[in-house]
């Protein structure tokens, strides 16, 4: 989680919970040819740990995803750095569009209808 803005700590697995709802909402919403690389990608980023640190994405503690993460962040291939820039963008999006990081950077949302993005993601959530 960001430092800013501070989240109580009760609040952070419903915000996470709704960061993954968003990404794999984002995911399932993309044409098939983009969809089937970003699904290889994420495979390949969860297991190739294995390699280095004997264990997937995953299971690693906090300290050895931050430096995987970083790993992938400093590659010279292009297309590796890329992927970790979308997910990258779509978690801080998802992030800040959440209601309870709004409410703590000040945003009345009191007085609008709730977006799209969170309903959908509530209709998904409850299809199951």
């Amino acid at each position: 989680m960001p430092s800013y803005p501070e989240i109580q700590n009760s609040d952070v697995r419903q915000i996470s919970e709704y960061t993954t709802l968003f990404i794999e909402a984002e995911i399932r919403d993309m044409d098939i040819f983009l969809r089937l690389p970003c699904l290889a990608m994420l495979k390949v980023f969860h297991f190739l740990p294995i390699i280095t640190y004997g264990r997937p994405y995953k299971v690693l503690t906090s300290d050895k995803q931050k430096e995987y993460v970083s790993k992938w962040e400093d590659s010279k291939f292009r297309v590796i750095r890329d992927f970790i820039k979308l997910f990258r963008y779509l978690t801080i999006l998802s992030f800040y569009d959440h209601p309870l990081v709004q409410k703590a950077i000040g945003v009345d949302r009191g007085r609008y209808r709730e977006d799209s993005i969170f309903r959908r993601l509530e209709l998904i959530k409850a299809i199951g």
